[in-house]
């Protein structure tokens, strides 16, 4: 599974961290055909904010 999550990481940057999600997802799904959901979480350590955060 985390050779899946990285695979995506690695792989074409992404405009949008929905789109991201979505790509580990469907991967995910994918590679585990049995799954019948799942719950996927991405957050942005260091946004390009004018305030200082810990994530996004």
């Amino acid at each position: 599974m985390l050779g899946t999550i990285k695979k995506v990481m690695n792989g074409p940057s992404l405009k949008l961290i929905e789109a991201l999600t979505k790509s580990i997802g469907d991967q995910l799904f994918e590679q585990f055909p049995k799954v019948e959901s799942l719950k996927v979480s991405v957050r942005k350590l260091h946004p390009p904010l004018d305030v200082e955060t810990a994530y996004s």
